[in-house]
C-alpha cells in the first residue's frame, strides 16, 4: 500500500479509537436482491477483494497514518425465508450448511488478524437490511461500550473501498452517510411528502474528481422552498420515470445512500435509537433499507449528513463512485 503522509489525516482521525462494524451477508452473488454464502469461487474471490479494500483503505491509514487503533466487528449472517413454502420466483435462500462450509469466521480473521477482531458472530440470519442492522449494532453492544470509541465505522460485506478513508471527508462530531441519491422524480407517484415538489435537478453534474465537487451542497443544506428548487421533472409516460431520475430519490430528508454510516462513539445511543423508526431500517420500509433515517436521526439528535466529498449518483444509488463500488 501506498503510505498516506501524516499531514493528510485529517484531524478528526489522529490518534483515534476506532471500531469498524461490518453487517449483513458474506460471500454473496452480486446483485441488489441475491443472497450470500455462494461457494463459486468467483465470489469467494470477490468477497475477499471487498474485506481487504477495508483493511487496505480503511484499517491500515487509520493506523499508519493517523496512529489509531482498530478494532473489528462483524455479523456473517446468512438469509432466512420469512414464508414456510418458498416463492418459486424469489431468489434460492441458501442453506445454513453452505455459509459453514465457507468459513468466513476464519477468512476474516486470517485477513485482519486476531489482534484487531473484536466479535465475530456467525449464528445471525436475517430477513431484511433492518434485521441487519439490528443485529451488528446488538453485537457492538454487547461485546464493547460504543460510547467510548471515537469513531464507529458501519457498513456492509459486499462494498469495495476505492480511496482511503482520509479522503471521504468523514464529519468530525457527526453521523455521516456514505452520500446522496439520485434526484426525484416530482410527478411520479402520488405522495404527501412536503418535499413532493422539490427536486434536486439542477445540482452539478456527477464528476469523478472531488475537486469538482468540492462546492456541492451537503447534507444542512435544506431546501427552503419550492421556488428555490429547479422547475419539477414529470414523468414522462404514465409512472415511468425519466432515465435520469427516480420515484425513490431526492434531497437527504428524503433519501441517503446507506451502505456507510460513520459516527462518534458518543452519538451512538442516539443512532441506535433511530434504527427501526418508521423510516429507518424498518423492515416495513423500503426492505428495510436504511435511505430515510435523516428525520429520525436528526430528532434524536445525531445530526446527520453527508460525507463532505460524496457524489451525487445519477440513476441510483448502486453505482460505482469514485469512493467506493459494490463488489
Amino acid at each position: 500500500m501506498q503510505q498516506i503522509p501524516k499531514s493528510a489525516c485529517p484531524v478528526g482521525l489522529r490518534h483515534a479509537s476506532v471500531a469498524i462494524l461490518l453487517r449483513g451477508e458474506s460471500f454473496r452473488t452480486p446483485g441488489r436482491f441475491n443472497h450470500g454464502c455462494s461457494s463459486a469461487a468467483i465470489h469467494s474471490d470477490l468477497q475477499t477483494s471487498a474485506w481487504r479494500s477495508v483493511l487496505i483503505r480503511v484499517v491500515e491509514p487509520l493506523e499508519e497514518s493517523c496512529g489509531g487503533t482498530v478494532r473489528l466487528f462483524a455479523t456473517l449472517c446468512h438469509a432466512a425465508s420469512a414464508q414456510p413454502v418458498p416463492n418459486p420466483k424469489a431468489r434460492p435462500v441458501p442453506d445454513p450448511k453452505a455459509c459453514e462450509a465457507l468459513q468466513p469466521q476464519k477468512a476474516l480473521s486470517a485477513l485482519f488478524g486476531e489482534r484487531r477482531i473484536g466479535a465475530i458472530s456467525q449464528s445471525c440470519h436475517t430477513l431484511s437490511q433492518a434485521d441487519s442492522m439490528r443485529t451488528a449494532l446488538q453485537l457492538l453492544k454487547e461485546h464493547a461500550h460504543p460510547a467510548q470509541y471515537d469513531l464507529v465505522l458501519i457498513t456492509r460485506h459486499d462494498i469495495v473501498w476505492l480511496q482511503a478513508i482520509t479522503t471521504w471527508g468523514v464529519h468530525e462530531g457527526q453521523l455521516s452517510f456514505a452520500g446522496h441519491c439520485e434526484r426525484r422524480c416530482a410527478h411520479c407517484r402520488s405522495t404527501r411528502n412536503a418535499y413532493r415538489n422539490v427536486t434536486t435537478a439542477s445540482r452539478p453534474p456527477f464528476s469523478s474528481s472531488p475537486s469538482a465537487n468540492s462546492s456541492l451542497p451537503q447534507t444542512n443544506d435544506l431546501v427552503a422552498s419550492v421556488a428555490e428548487a429547479a422547475a419539477p421533472i414529470s414523468c414522462a409516460t404514465g409512472f415511468a420515470p425519466p432515465p435520469d431520475c427516480s420515484v425513490y430519490g431526492g434531497p437527504p430528508q428524503l433519501c441517503m445512500a446507506d451502505v456507510l454510516q460513520t459516527l462518534p462513539g458518543r452519538l451512538f445511543r442516539a443512532f441506535d435509537e433511530a434504527v427501526g423508526s418508521a423510516r429507518c431500517f424498518n423492515a416495513r420500509y423500503r426492505r428495510g433499507s436504511g435511505h430515510g433515517c435523516f428525520n429520525e436521526s436528526a430528532r434524536l439528535g445525531a445530526a446527520p449528513a453527508v460525507l463532505k466529498h460524496a457524489f451525487w449518483p445519477k440513476t441510483g444509488v448502486r453505482e460505482q463512485t469514485p469512493f467506493y463500488r459494490f463488489s
